[in-house]
């Protein structure tokens, strides 16, 4: 895919997307939340049943003694992930339990929709209104599209719900604040991006951060929800970005979690996708979705340098082209070159299906039409998998053979995983696959 179809593409994918027209946020009425003596709101979006999504930040100091209530004695819960600590104690319709420090929590109580619930400090500083091009205080606000450019900036703070589509680009730009942005993100040609803090709630049939052609840019402690569509509901998607960094996020979605994709090409021609990390994150994908995947849209250049890194993988599910989702993958449907990439200290939950881990080279033909890419130097280290039923697939395509692949002090529900017969490995047109 060459430099003139960039702009094209990107118009088309822009304007695939109407501007939304959101129903206003709704006070969930499946839970309470109390925090420290201090009522908390909690959220709900979506359509009724296990699918609503209930959620709710508190930004407060100390350690919270948190109270959770439901309309139904609770006999069961789970709160998660493991990782985190946290245990609780179930009494008639109430959890509690206690929080210290930052923590991104998915709560199960029976068989009701699940409570994503964020525990964060106050924010040190606060930016004066007068310093965000847009601003908005606690209360609802019905804000249409906001086209961004150079230098621009959206403050929502705390207690505050934008309706919103942001669009546009240019160099530093910031979205920021405690707030909750019910609307999706499409931005090109960024460099010093800077998402930080917002919760993103997103019901339409559209990816809900869409980044083209991004450099030196960042989300940070960003809380993103999508609900309502069969698919095409991704959480973060950077698209042939350069220097990008997604940390300390708290995504549930529909479709895939994170998307790292390159399919259309930068000003300078370049359709790379490289220097990109992920850490520090719980995902949790919902119904046709990977934790975090590379693909299945690598049409062209170089993807590389790719860290994922101490993350919580608690739900992946659904079918898909290639047979299924799975906690982590990468799916080449193009010609890219995909190597160097480097999963570390990585949490599946038993909550994966129908696969654990996915590397694939397609025909190129799954997303439109082109060669078949190659993937090779992969490290997979410190990954710990709850589930020894779902298979891991390796697969390349006729001489696309998919090469140097390293399992590490991996291991599959608590034990070591030390080569392709320890677990179900389905293995073709594939070399150099080593376990340590």
């Amino acid at each position: 895919m060459h430099l003139f179809f960039r702009s094209s593409i990107i118009a088309m994918l822009l304007l695939a997307v109407p501007t939304i027209v959101c129903n206003s946020q709704e006070v969930s009425s499946i839970y309470t939340c109390v925090s420290n003596s201090n009522p908390v709101t909690v959220y709900e979006i979506g359509p009724e049943g296990i699918e609503t999504i209930c959620f709710a930040n508190i930004y407060r100091k100390g350690v919270q003694r948190i109270t959770i209530s439901t309309k139904e004695n609770i006999r069961s819960f789970s709160i998660l992930p493991e990782s985190a600590g946290i245990k609780g104690q179930a009494t008639g319709n109430t959890l509690s339990f206690s929080v210290r420090g930052q923590k991104k929590l998915h709560i199960q109580v029976n068989n009701l929709p699940c409570l994503e619930l964020s525990v964060d400090k106050p924010e040190k500083t606060a930016r004066k209104a007068a310093e965000a091009d847009y601003h908005y205080a606690p209360g609802e606000h019905f804000a249409g599209t906001l086209q961004l450019k150079d230098g621009q900036s959206v403050r929502i703070e705390e207690g505050a719900v934008v309706h919103a589509d942001i669009r546009g680009g240019g160099d530093n730009i910031t979205i920021s604040g405690r707030g909750i942005l019910h609307g999706t993100l499409q931005l090109q040609d960024c460099d010093n991006l800077r998402v930080k803090d917002v919760t993103i709630c997103n019901d339409v049939k559209s990816w809900t951060n869409s980044l083209f052609c991004c450099t030196n840019s960042s989300y940070s402690n960003v809380k993103v929800f999508s609900c309502g569509a069969i698919y095409s509901q991704d959480g973060i998607n950077p698209v042939a970005c350069k220097g990008f960094t997604i940390e300390n996020c708290l995504i549930r979605t529909v479709d895939d979690c994170i998307a790292i994709k390159s399919f259309v090409a930068d000003k300078h021609g370049d359709m790379g996708t490289r220097d990109i990390t992920v850490r520090h994150c719980v995902m949790v994908g919902w119904r046709y979705a990977d934790g975090i995947t590379m693909g299945f849209e690598l049409n062209g250049g170089e993807v590389k340098n790719i860290l994922v890194q101490d993350c919580d993988i608690l739900k992946a599910d659904g079918g898909g082209r290639t047979g299924g989702h799975s906690a982590f993958s990468i799916v080449c449907d193009g010609a890219a070159d995909v190597h160097h990439i480097t999963y570390d200290n990585i949490r599946i939950s038993s909550d994966i299906s129908p696969k654990n881990m996915e590397l694939i080279v397609t025909d190129g033909t799954l997303y439109g039409i082109d060669k078949p890419g190659q993937i090779h130097d992969i490290i997979i280290k410190n990954v710990k998998w709850s589930n020894p039923a779902n298979p891991f697939i390796i697969k390349g395509y006729g001489d696309h053979i998919i090469r140097n692949v390293l399992f590490k002090k991996c291991s599959v529900a608590g034990k070591p995983l030390k080569s392709k017969k320890s677990v179900l490995f389905k293995i073709e047109n594939a070399e150099g696959i080593t376990f340590r």
